[in-house]
């Protein structure tokens, strides 16, 4: 589905806000995550502080937004065995789409 608001072009590509990816954004902990891990990169336990919930549920969280392909982790840290989680949404959303916003 188009997002268009009746000016210039769609604020987001075809097929974007589709119903999947609107379930994954729709519960409030994985807009927290994501809402983090677009201001930069972050570790699990990093991300686990913020969101004041347990591992368990941060990582499944951090799983269906994978999943959706807005996120992304790579091995990384002090640790080489701990994950380091950043937003794909850089690669979804069309590079001016804050600019359209005032």
């Amino acid at each position: 589905m188009s997002v268009g608001r009746g000016w210039g072009e769609p604020v987001a590509p075809s097929g974007f806000l589709d119903e999947e990816l609107m379930k994954v954004l729709s519960h409030p902990l994985r807009v927290k995550l994501l809402a983090r891990l677009c201001e930069g990169e972050a570790t699990f336990g990093q991300l686990v502080a913020i969101a004041g919930e347990s591992s368990s549920n941060v990582n499944y969280h951090l799983g269906e937004l994978q999943d959706a392909g807005l996120v992304s982790a790579t091995r990384g840290g002090h640790n080489r065995t701990s994950k380091v989680y950043r937003s794909d949404l850089d690669t979804i959303l069309p590079p001016d789409v804050w600019d359209r916003f005032p």
